[in-house]
């Protein structure tokens, strides 16, 4: 709307028809209508294009480095003045957090707060009306945009203990929930392991990205039908701590995994019944009896009929029997004989609680003395 000279004539002032607050502003100047620009000596001003970056920084990213300070990154540098703690809002699953320090370096502003932020439902408010300072974009001075955001952070954690033997070494895979840091300080120290309550010396750690894992080697020892415990304890220097990818700590633990695969006992008569007794309790499944080989006396001694098998089952107060009924009484161990796995092919294994099938065995039924 119009043109004015100011500052000695040093300077064109513009105004345009609408106000400028903000955004990218491009100025050209082409020399395609007279009069021109010139200086005091007649000389013509070159043409020219130059731009003004009115646009204020805005949050791109937010995230917590080891230490549990909270990271936030903009678009633009951010001035670098004394900002007032007090204008950052921010909660921990609903506790407000006190804020005691921002700083700034180049787009990164750094929040830091009287306890470390660890693990929960983080909520940010940054308003900059209501701020006593407000966050200032570098280029321009320009106040930044408001933001808030939720964020949740959850610690890794175990998921499971497995078996990964490799030739004559037991392995074990500590598999975690998610990505986990391969920290090269972590220790084989901070970790024990016992199998079947026995303390172990571990080897070797190494890591395996792809079921983020902690691999433990056991010296010397091939690891099958072993109950397994093993423990992690933090470190006392905190750079040599497991860490989840998100940088939260993985908090200490005990963990075990049964192994061990349930063994027979021994066989007796119960209730007119036969009762196979195993070194775990079983899981009630449906049983079939043609996965076993069974036989089981005659009737009476002068009968020639063969008892033949009703049902196998668990027992209703002892899990770690197996009791087989017959379609009679059964009053001797004349004659029993059982054996399993009766092929190769096992239609419902005998399993423990923890799904481990129970070890091949075969029981005779002792010759009574009469």
């Amino acid at each position: 709307s119009s043109i004015t000279f100011i500052d000695d004539n040093k300077t064109v002032k513009i105004t345009p028809t609408v106000g400028i607050t903000d955004g990218m502003i491009r100025l050209q100047y082409s020399q395609t209508t007279s009069p021109f620009l010139r200086d005091r000596l007649s000389n013509e001003v070159s043409r020219f294009v130059d731009e003004l970056d009115l646009t204020p920084a805005e949050l791109l990213n937010k995230d917590f480095d080891i230490n549990g300070k909270m990271i936030l990154t903009f678009t633009k540098d951010i001035s670098d003045i004394a900002y007032n703690v007090a204008d950052i809002s921010l909660n921990i699953d609903g506790t407000v957090q006190t804020v005691t320090n921002i700083s700034v370096t180049s787009k990164d502003i750094t929040v830091t707060t009287e306890n470390p932020i660890q693990d929960g439902s983080i909520n940010v408010i940054y308003t900059g009306d209501s701020a006593n300072t407000k966050i200032l974009t570098s280029v321009n001075d320009l106040p930044i945009l408001d933001f808030s955001f939720n964020v949740v952070r959850t610690k890794v954690s175990l998921s499971e203990i497995v078996v990964n033997n490799e030739g004559e070494e037991g392995k074990l895979n500590l598999n975690f929930r998610d990505s986990i840091v391969e920290n090269e300080n972590l220790s084989k120290d901070d970790f024990t392991i016992k199998l079947d309550g026995v303390s172990k010396t571990i080897k070797s750690l190494g890591f395996e990205s792809i079921t983020n894992s902690v691999v433990l080697s056991v010296s010397g020892e091939y690891i099958i039908n072993r109950n397994i415990e093993v423990t992690y304890t933090k470190n006392a220097n905190q750079s040599n701590r497991l860490l989840g990818a998100n940088l939260l700590e993985i908090d200490a633990f005990t963990a075990t995994k049964d192994d061990k695969k349930p063994e027979f006992v021994e066989g007796f008569l119960e209730n007119n019944k036969l009762a196979l007794v195993f070194t775990e309790d079983l899981q009630d499944l449906s049983y079939n009896s043609s996965d076993f080989t069974i036989t089981l006396p005659k009737a009476s001694v002068d009968s020639a009929e063969q008892i033949s098998v009703e049902k196998i089952s668990i027992h209703d107060s002892s899990a770690n029997k197996l009791i087989i009924e017959g379609n009679k009484d059964i009053t001797t161990l004349d004659g029993i004989n059982v054996s399993y796995p009766a092929t190769t092919t096992v239609n419902t294994p005998v399993v423990d609680l923890c799904g481990n099938e129970a070890v091949g065995f075969s029981f005779t039924g002792a010759i009574s003395s009469s």
